[in-house]
């Protein structure tokens, strides 16, 4: 009874940790390749058009799309989101917050800007 249960939970260690090493080959495939999975049943592909840049420095911060972002506007506003990307010709940047509104912030109006957590941190060092 004793061998099956141990029998049982290597198997299922075993399963478990080879699934976690093919979703982090796949994410590793997937960044490499410049794709951004975002969980997001609100958006849309007319909400990423005109959006150019995915790879950006703010100042003296690196942006990358996915990465998420605290910013502060000018009006002491505060917004959390995701980065969808930048505009260059009008000087934007959208944000997806709340998991429901895009908002696209000129870059005039942010006076601070925190990157929270980055898309794919575990391989940027690989």
């Amino acid at each position: 009874m004793i061998d099956d249960l141990i029998s049982i939970s290597v198997i299922m260690f075993i399963l478990a940790f080879s699934g976690y090493i093919l979703a982090t080959l796949r994410e590793k495939v997937n960044l490499s390749n410049n794709i951004v999975f975002l969980d997001n049943k609100t958006l849309e592909s007319h909400d990423l058009e005109g959006l150019d840049i995915k790879h950006f420095m703010l100042g003296s911060t690196e942006i990358m799309v996915g990465d998420e972002v605290r910013v502060i506007l000018e009006n002491d506003n505060k917004l959390v989101g995701v980065v969808l990307g930048a505009n260059k010709t009008n000087n934007t940047i959208a944000l997806i917050t709340g998991g429901t509104d895009v908002i696209k912030l000129n870059i005039k109006t942010i006076r601070n800007l925190k990157v929270i957590s980055r898309y794919g941190k575990f391989f940027t060092r690989f």
